[in-house]
């Protein structure tokens, strides 16, 4: 028999399909690739993303805090920008604002520790040394600044409780409150700005330091960033 003409009406055409379906799954498992490559690129994008996203968060806030900062340097400075001469109580309102942006630093997501985590070297570096400065003063006046804290808050409470009608029975009890904790505010800051030896000029170039770096980082000048 000859084998031939069946071969070639029956085995061909099997061989086409087969050849057919090769290709097909072929093209399946290329696009399959090709799909998996792209999954794998957008979480590496949104993890990237995520990640620039909580680095930038912890530079703008202690840019924030080192602007605020600064302008309570500022605000107690003379005409020709010298804060060297202050009052005691101005001296105790920038600790004041020392004591308020460490609390905040120290409250934000992750902390100092964020700021090494996603500060470059020259960033860190910058805020190390603006930490050093803080933590000094808090560490010599920081329970002074809480208990002139808890006795400005008696100070409003006495205000708010003064009677419109002098002539109220427990008057005197309240003007004598008031004057009680009044002197409890003016003897602590007093006590915290005489004793304070904290240069301002030298925070207020602590602080642009910091903010420069910090804009630098942002702006990815000082390394590969994220």
């Amino acid at each position: 028999m000859d084998w031939l003409p069946l071969l070639s009406t029956v085995g061909l055409p099997a061989l086409s399909i087969l050849a057919t379906a090769g290709v097909t799954l072929g093209v399946k498992a290329i696009d399959l690739r090709a799909r998996n490559q792209e999954r794998r690129q957008e979480i590496a994008q949104d993890r990237s993303s995520r990640m620039w996203d909580a680095k930038r968060a912890v530079l703008e806030g202690i840019i924030g805090s080192c602007v605020r900062i600064r302008q309570a340097c500022q605000q107690y400075a003379d005409s020709n920008g010298n804060s060297e001469a202050l009052t005691t109580t101005q001296r105790t309102e920038v600790l004041r604002a020392l004591m308020q942006e460490s609390k905040d630093l120290d409250r934000a997501p992750g902390g100092r520790g964020a700021l090494v985590a996603w500060t470059e070297e020259p960033t860190r570096q910058a805020v190390e040394q603006l930490f050093d400065v803080i933590d000094a003063e808090l560490q010599a006046h920081g329970s002074t600044l809480g208990n002139l804290r808890a006795a400005l808050q008696l100070q409003s409470k006495a205000i708010a409780a003064l009677p419109d009608d002098l002539g109220s029975p427990d008057t005197r009890q309240r003007i004598d409150d008031f004057r009680i904790y009044n002197a409890m505010v003016r003897d602590l800051t007093e006590e915290i700005g005489s004793k304070s030896s904290l240069d301002l000029e030298a925070l207020k170039d602590l602080c642009d330091n910091v903010i420069r770096e910090a804009r630098e980082d942002l702006r990815g000048q000082h390394g590969p960033g994220v």
